[in-house]
């Protein structure tokens, strides 16, 4: 008579290599099959609990490595996606919050339209009858030689035979005054300054020219009264004072200038420093040698004047 097992009875699987009791009919860790890897091949280990057992007995398996790999993954993606989100909602939140801004901004500029008033200023008209679009003059730089020494500077107005009009004025009026005809007066150096510059405007216009004039003497004391040491006729105070009628001139190829001075009774010797470029006769008669530039000496009455001469032709 077969004996009954006892509930505290033993039984060792042979093939999982578990003991469980007598009372289960199969062994509850691998239901008295060899279990399986998970590539399909039977295990060569023995004593492995079974992860599907479901009958009392067994383990659950824990997550496996792929479960790892694609939570974290789907981790990532999360993060990713809300990073996106972030960034492309925050600028639209911010522009959301500056647009009021720039929307006051508008009120400020009418009053800064207000502002054109000075450029009701172009005051300066010009003239119904001028014509000339330009100009230019016959003296760019020229000295004086001599204490209340006028001279005349000329312009040409373009194109030819137009009309214009000019507005003189002097960077020190102390130095070299200027009138409205262009006609200048040396007044002599004035607190170290020894030229001035003479600018011409066309009038009602932005076109202008220039000419520099020097003083190559000081100016007297009490310049004021500017005639008075010429006015003595006949005196040796007359011919202490000869003054040329050019001090820098310009010839064209083929012509002649006419040199001349003034405030003495005695007669002049001229010459020139380069005869290459001009010569001058004992009359003071100016001609043209070659191109270029030199001087134009005068002696008299124990004085040296001189008048800067180009030539070019």
């Amino acid at each position: 008579m077969a004996r009954t097992p006892t509930r505290n009875q033993m039984i060792h699987c042979d093939i999982c290599g578990e003991d469980y009791a007598a009372t289960y009919k199969r062994c509850p860790f691998c239901d008295g099959r060899p279990p399986e890897e998970e590539d399909g091949r039977p295990s060569r280990r023995a004593g492995r609990r079974m992860a599907t057992n479901t009958r009392g007995g067994g383990y659950s398996s824990g997550p496996t490595p792929a479960k790892i790999i694609s939570t974290v993954v789907s981790l990532a993606f999360i993060v990713a996606a809300v990073c996106i989100v972030v960034s492309i909602v925050k600028p639209m939140i911010d522009r959301g919050n500056t647009t009021p801004l720039t929307s006051a901004t508008p009120a400020p500029s009418a009053s800064a339209e207000v502002s054109p008033s000075p450029e009701v200023s172009p005051s300066p008209t010009v003239p119904p009858d001028q014509t000339a679009t330009g100009f230019t003059l016959d003296q760019s730089d020229f000295t004086l030689q001599n204490y209340g020494q006028v001279h005349t500077i000329h312009a040409t107005f373009s194109p030819g035979g137009s009309v214009g009009y000019l507005e003189w004025t002097s960077s020190n009026p102390d130095v070299v005054s200027v009138d409205e005809n262009g006609t200048v007066k040396g007044l002599g150096k004035s607190g170290g300054v020894s030229s001035v510059t003479i600018t011409a405007t066309l009038k009602g216009t932005q076109i202008f020219q220039t000419c520099i004039v020097r003083c190559s003497f000081d100016a007297p004391a009490g310049a004021g009264a500017s005639t008075a040491p010429s006015s003595t006729p006949g005196t040796s105070t007359s011919t202490s004072n000869p003054v040329l009628n050019k001090t820098d001139f310009t010839m064209p190829k083929g012509t002649t200038v006419q040199m001349s001075v003034s405030g003495t009774t005695s007669t002049p010797s001229w010459s020139t420093a380069n005869s290459a470029v001009a010569t001058v006769d004992s009359s003071g008669l100016v001609s043209m040698v070659g191109k270029g530039t030199t001087t134009l000496i005068c002696k008299v009455d124990g004085k040296e004047l001189t008048c800067i001469v180009r030539c070019s032709g």
